[in-house]
């Protein structure tokens, strides 16, 4: 039998990552495959519940199985949802299909939307940096890390195929992407380049118009005009 005071909900991605992030904590595991009645002596027994499920389910799995009858600290993982019976933890990372080494998940940071409690209160066994984050900015911050962590990289995808055809090797891209970050990393807003920096229309103008030439770079041309112009409105 398990020692665990913690019980841990959900089977997904970032289930499997929390699972290997404290190697030396035992948790009790439930999901959907089991059967809720096993639920019910455990909720009782521990100390916090960890709800690594989809946002979208949280609130009713708490209403529907948790809510008084526990008295146990839960916790969620979402980055959007703010419920004040709910304490959220938000590991701000992307996580993928294959787990990090213990070095990467120890410099994680996590958004803690629960000002009266520390990341340790509520994650026992967590020693990572953390700030707060107020219920009123948390839909806020949600939206600029999707933005942040996502955009960039779907367009990064619409180039990379019509970069192919163009017979630009998959390493040579991936060295320049690598450098931008890095570079945005080392000065920030000072770190852009490019004509949009050196005010050159011409080139601007040409990028714009040999994009719009071929059909499977056109989207591209769009987001292209659109950052000039968000670029040319704060400057």
């Amino acid at each position: 039998m398990s020692t665990s005071n913690t019980l841990l909900i959900g089977s997904g991605r970032i289930a499997r990552h929390l699972k290997h992030w404290l190697p030396q904590k035992t948790f009790y595991c439930w999901d959907r495959s089991q059967p809720v009645q096993s639920l019910s002596p455990i909720i009782k027994s521990v100390s916090h519940i960890w709800l690594a499920i989809s946002d979208q389910a949280i609130v009713p799995f708490y209403e529907q199985h948790l809510a008084n009858k526990t008295a146990a600290q839960v916790v969620h993982f979402s980055g959007a949802l703010f419920d004040s019976r709910i304490a959220g933890a938000h590991p701000l990372m992307s996580f993928p299909e294959e787990l990090f080494p213990p070095e990467i998940y120890n410099k994680i940071f996590f958004a803690v939307d629960d000002s009266t409690r520390t990341l340790e209160q509520l994650l026992p066994g967590f020693t990572n940096p953390h700030f707060h984050i107020s219920a009123d900015k948390k839909s806020l911050y949600h939206a600029l890390c999707v933005a942040a962590g996502n955009f960039p990289q779907l367009l990064w995808s619409l180039c990379l195929q019509p970069l192919k055809d163009i017979q630009v090797p998959d390493q040579a891209f991936e060295i320049y992407l690598k450098q931008i970050t890095d570079n945005f990393i080392a000065h920030k807003e000072k770190a852009l380049t490019g004509p949009l920096v050196r005010n050159d229309f011409a080139t601007i103008e040409k990028n714009i118009q040999a994009l719009q030439n071929h059909e499977e770079t056109s989207k591209i041309a769009d987001v292209y005009k659109t950052f000039v112009g968000v670029y040319s409105n704060e400057n």
